[in-house]
Parts: C-alpha cells; sequence; structure tokens
C-alpha cells in the first residue's frame, strides 16, 4: 500500500543546504558542474513522501516505511540509463535495473515506523520493495536489491 504525503518542499536546482546524504553520479541530466547530483535530506522528502507498510526479513511482523519513489528521485536527477549500481556506507554494492521502479513502488526510506532512520538502524537511507504487497518480490534475488546505508548511486 504506497499513500502520498504532501510535501510543499522542491528538490531544484539549488545545492544542497544540509548535510549531504546521497550522491548520483552517471547517466544523469540533471548534474552539477562536477557531474554529480548530491541531495540532502530536506531535498529528497521535498521529492514526495510515500509510505509502504510490509514485512521484510530484517524487521519484526509489518513495518511501516516512509520515503521517495525511486521512480522520482531518478527523474529528478535526470537519469539516463537502465542500471544503478547502489553503494553502502560499508561498501556493499548491487546493481538495480531502473525498469524496478517503474513495475514496482520502491521507495527509498528515511524513515521507519515514523523515526529517522539512522546508521544504526540500516539508514539513513534504505532501499525499500512493496514485498507484502507483490509476492513475487519475495526471494533473494529482491531482497539483495534492498540495500540499506545508501550513500551514492551511479546511473549507467
Amino acid at each position: 500500500m504506497a499513500l502520498l504525503i504532501p510535501s510543499a518542499l522542491r528538490a531544484g536546482e539549488d545545492d544542497p543546504k544540509g548535510l549531504v546524504i546521497l550522491e548520483i553520479s552517471g547517466a544523469l541530466a540533471n548534474a552539477s558542474n562536477d557531474g554529480v547530483r548530491r541531495y540532502d535530506m530536506q531535498q529528497i522528502e521535498g521529492l514526495g513522501l510515500h509510505e509502504i507498510i510490509t514485512e521484510t526479513p530484517w524487521t519484526p511482523g509489518r513495518t511501516s516505511f516512509t520515503g521517495v519513489l525511486m521512480r522520482d528521485l531518478l527523474a529528478d536527477a535526470g537519469a539516463q540509463g537502465d542500471v544503478i549500481s547502489a553503494v553502502a556506507l560499508n561498501d556493499y554494492s548491487v546493481d538495480i535495473p531502473i525498469s524496478d521502479f517503474d513495475r514496482y513502488n520502491v521507495i527509498m526510506a528515511t524513515k521507519m515506523n515514523g523515526e529517522y532512520l539512522t546508521i544504526r538502524n540500516r539508514g539513513p537511507l534504505w532501499v525499500i520493495y512493496p514485498y507484502s504487497d507483490v509476492r513475487s518480490l519475495r526471494n533473494e534475488l529482491f531482497y539483495t536489491r534492498s540495500i540499506w546505508q545508501l550513500r551514492s548511486i551511479e546511473i549507467r
């Protein structure tokens, strides 16, 4: 189940005002002069928040996750590719087809059960699929794509 939470904020061409928590590089239309699009929390959440309530292998029972749709984030960055290479703070990386984000309401969560994600609880950013809504997502292939502690994305 996805729920749109209205937001008056919108990420724009301005550089982040706060702490940069995500960098997107690669095949982008909306990058800065150095080819990287940087986001702080306000810019990410300004893209519009959605909620997924789902069971995961890492959390007990049904858990609420709130964040931006991955397709909205990539559209804002002007992604022009077929695959993202996502990298976590611990250097774990995974390639995810961009078609996943068109097919499913995948979010980049900033909150779990209404609280901001921290590094200690897999934050500040965690890619979450709607596992409870789409039975075919409940397998190792999609679980490996739910990268947590996300720090950067390269568009290829």
